[in-house]
């Protein structure tokens, strides 16, 4: 009778156990082994099953794990009374450097798997640490894993070795951090297994975005200012007809004379235009005249000029003349 009782005792210890043989960074060939227990070799109860601290009962000591000088062949094999963590385990000064964002492989294995839930856990490491418990801490992203029956095959298997893959959180802050494996069952049964590893810095921002370049404005160029005079035409008879000492007026202006009493000088030309076209509008609609090339203007002010040098009579006399000459 005793001796059913003591097998069912060791069955029930030998099937719900589970354990992580190390962790590694991907890409790398440095072996992380985890804290050494000294008493629970192969998985060690977390606070919902036994009490106490968070990283097991033992805990296992901190900045302390397993020493170990082989290829991590029998670490991600090891079980209930063999192997690294059972036999004469000894304690060495955890080392391992990990950066925010790395990827990390966790080696574990399951010696008798009943089911539930397995995350991967961080928590800054603080020199005034007592007890610590679940609260304490923070689930990594995205590391969890399904041991029950509708779990992928990897992990739902009734016992062997499987791989976790999980990335450290980007904003972890330097210094020591440690990382539990905890592995829940039904029944508050708890598994967990602990490990201090170094941060150093900080994940590197990302580059921003370039900003495009404005394009450049091409500057407008001013327009030019409006001389300060102009010459325009009387409009006194008998120059009193803007189609012709319109245009004529303003070619002797350009040659900066303004004879009277045909023209006279306007300070304001936009003023002045607007006011020689319409007038000349009413005057007449006829507006070939001011197609006519600069040499006839130069005839018409030729012949202007002639007119103001003799006497005022023979000046209206010679004004048909004028308009023929003009209109020719």
């Amino acid at each position: 009778m005793l001796s059913c009782i003591c097998a069912a005792i060791f069955a029930v210890s030998a099937t719900g156990h589970g354990l992580v043989g190390y962790i590694q960074k991907a890409g790398s060939s440095e072996i992380c082994t985890m804290r050494s227990t000294m008493g629970n070799a192969d998985g060690n109860y977390g606070p919902l099953t036994r009490g106490g601290d968070a990283c097991g009962s033992p805990p296992g000591t901190p900045k302390k794990v397993l020493a170990y000088n082989g290829d991590g062949s029998d670490l991600r094999q090891s079980q209930a009374g063999s192997g690294p963590y059972w036999v004469a385990p000894q304690e060495a000064d955890a080392s391992c450097r990990f950066a925010p964002g790395d990827q990390v492989n966790a080696y574990v294995y399951i010696s008798g798997n009943h089911g539930g839930t397995a995350k991967w856990e961080f928590r800054k490491l603080l020199s005034s640490d007592g007890v610590v418990g679940n609260a304490d801490f923070q689930m990594i992203p995205n590391a969890l894993w399904d041991y029950g029956p509708n779990g992928p095959n990897e992990t739902s298997k009734p016992l062997g070795a499987h791989t976790e893959m999980f990335t450290l959180p980007t904003d972890l802050e330097p210094g020591w951090h440690t990382l539990r494996w905890n592995w829940i069952a039904p029944g508050n049964v708890q598994f967990v297994h602990c490990i201090e590893v170094q941060i150093e810095g900080s994940m590197p921002a990302p580059s921003p975005a370039p900003v495009p370049l404005p394009t450049p404005q091409v500057p407008t160029p001013s327009p030019r200012p409006p001389m300060s005079r102009s010459c325009v035409p009387t409009l006194d008879a008998p120059f009193n007809d803007a189609s012709i000492y319109g245009p004529l007026c303003r070619t002797l202006g350009n040659s900066n004379t303004c004879p009277g009493p045909l023209c006279r000088w306007n300070a304001a030309l936009s003023q002045a235009s607007s006011g020689v076209g319409r007038k000349a509008a009413a005057k007449k609609k006829n507006s070939r005249f001011l197609g006519l090339s600069l040499v006839q203007d130069q005839v018409v002010a030729a012949s202007s000029m002639r007119s103001m040098q003799e006497p005022s009579t023979e000046a209206f006399e010679t004004q048909p003349a004028v308009h023929v000459s003009i209109e020719l």
